[in-house]
């Protein structure tokens, strides 16, 4: 067990570094003390729900709130500072939270009192650290590790419950992994959002092994604050979003991070060209593309990029193969598996798939089914198998948009638009306008002129995959985890200033 594990490494060596945040380095003794304090206090008022919430201030004291949660027998709901109230009250309510564990007081968590009479609210900046005394409770392996939530098409978020054996398989996997070789002396970059699946991943498989976790600082410009930490301290293994190396592109021939040995893709499409741009900013790296759903407990595929191995499809990376005891499979319509070559939709199964969505029994029922006593997962993503035995993703199959009868991927046009422009900054979308649906695309900063744009896609495009308009914009918005805004591009087509 993962808890476990890193309760060994506080006794084993409570001396050597487990976090950096904050400027700060703190030694697994210092969080043990803490999460032992926390504790102290949570464990007289444990409620009978199987969750505590965790209020994410991204300092010390709240990544020991979530090892204390986990220490106390419970698992953790992190509740994002930068949502809306409204968002985040109607989170704990639907995840029966009780108990928030929180820096301090704010006016957010004021208004979370207001809102939810019953919920008690306990300041751990107020706490101070204890001696680390006892021994860990009996976790099961189906006990709640932490609860999700992402965003629905219906608009309510999804709740997804990852239980221990979900996260146990995880590590297990990721540490199965033959060209990864983690060890206790690595330095793991942590820069996403604690309300991001990967997160979880890059708090728990350091700390399992004994490594230290670094965390830049989320004020100012995060992008930057990843770089300098890159920079400034010994990070050697980086799991970041396509988006961030994006927004570095302008700077990528002088950034040079020779300490990596290696770098993860995540959470976006990869593209070969900007791997390519990418991999001499880190010489002696190993470049990954990694693949997974949060239904599928953070990664499921991985796929080892090299330049001299090109596999790209419209120039996307494949996301390669499943991990150890992971198993994908295309399928049609009809669940049925694809002939060889054929596109379909990506089904998962494995340890790591999670039973269904929290409390949502009809949404469960259309993507999760047991197979063998095994939970798998209709991604909803549409890949091929290449002649190599790797996945490679085509779009979503919710991307596609009827124009005309005819089904458009949106990610085709992209594709087109990015290899003549040579700009990452191309994202397509459609927009309902009376009825009909129309393909719009938006071009970040000083793109090649549109009129050549529009020559290149009716060069290599049909009619009915003609954008209806071309839009630039300063900057491609993106939300809290790094991923592109398409509701908020979509707003900025509808409502130009």
């Amino acid at each position: 067990m993962i808890l476990q594990n890193i309760f060994e490494q506080v006794r084993k060596q409570p001396d050597a570094a487990a976090l950096f945040i904050a400027g700060k380095l703190y030694a697994y003794r210092d969080l043990w003390q803490k999460v032992t304090g926390i504790r102290s206090q949570i464990k007289p008022i444990l409620p009978t729900v199987p969750f505590i919430g965790v209020y994410t201030d991204d300092n010390f004291d709240t990544y020991a709130s979530i090892l204390a949660v986990l220490a106390a027998g419970k698992g953790y709901v992190p509740i994002n500072k930068k949502f809306p109230v409204d968002r985040n009250v109607e989170i704990i309510r639907d995840a029966g939270i009780d108990i928030l564990l929180t820096t301090g007081l704010n006016d957010q968590i004021r208004s979370f009192r207001q809102q939810c009479p019953d919920l008690q609210v306990i300041s751990t900046g107020q706490l101070t650290a204890s001696e680390i005394t006892g021994s860990l409770p009996d976790i099961r392996e189906d006990d709640y590790a932490y609860l999700l939530f992402t965003s629905g098409s219906t608009g309510k978020p999804k709740g997804i419950a990852i239980k221990h054996r979900n996260l146990d398989g995880l590590v297990e996997a990721m540490l199965a992994q033959p060209e990864f070789q983690f060890s206790p002396d690595d330095n793991f970059l942590q820069m996403f959002e604690l309300t991001f699946d990967v997160s979880a991943c890059f708090m728990f498989l350091p700390w399992s092994i004994g490594a230290t976790v670094y965390v830049p600082d989320r004020e100012g410009v995060a992008y930057m604050n990843i770089y300098k930490l890159l920079e400034e301290q010994p990070v050697t293994v980086a799991c970041m979003v396509p988006s961030v190396v994006r927004y570095w592109q302008p700077y990528l021939e002088e950034i040079r991070l020779p300490q990596l040995r290696l770098c993860m893709l995540t959470g976006e499409a990869m593209n070969h060209s900007l791997a390519k741009s990418w991999k001499p900013c880190i010489p002696n790296a190993k470049l990954f593309n990694l693949y997974g759903p949060t239904e599928a407990t953070v990664f499921s595929l991985v796929y080892h990029w090299q330049e001299e191995n090109e596999e790209a499809i419209n120039d996307l990376v494949p996301i390669g193969r499943p991990l150890e005891n992971m198993k994908a499979v295309l399928i049609n319509n009809k669940n049925e598996a694809v002939a060889p070559g054929k596109e379909g939709e990506l089904k998962l199964s494995g340890p790591q798939v999670v039973e269904g969505y929290w409390k949502d029994l009809s949404r469960s029922e259309a993507v999760f089914e047991q197979d063998r006593g095994m939970n798998t997962y209709l991604t909803g993503d549409i890949c091929v198998v290449n002649e190599n035995g790797n996945f490679v993703y085509k779009a979503r199959k919710d991307n596609q948009v009827q124009i005309d009868g005819f089904r458009v991927e949106l990610g085709e046009i992209e594709a087109v638009a990015k290899q003549f422009t040579g700009s990452e900054g191309i994202v397509a979308t459609s927009i309902d306008i009376n009825g009909s649906q129309t393909i719009h695309l938006v071009c970040e900063g000083q793109a090649p002129g549109f009129e050549e744009l529009k020559d290149h896609l009716k060069q290599k495009l049909p009619d009915y995959m003609q954008p209806h308009e071309l839009h630039r914009i300063d900057h491609i918005p993106f939300d809290w985890n790094g991923k592109i805004d398409h509701q908020a591009i979509k707003k900025i087509i509808l409502n130009p200033s």
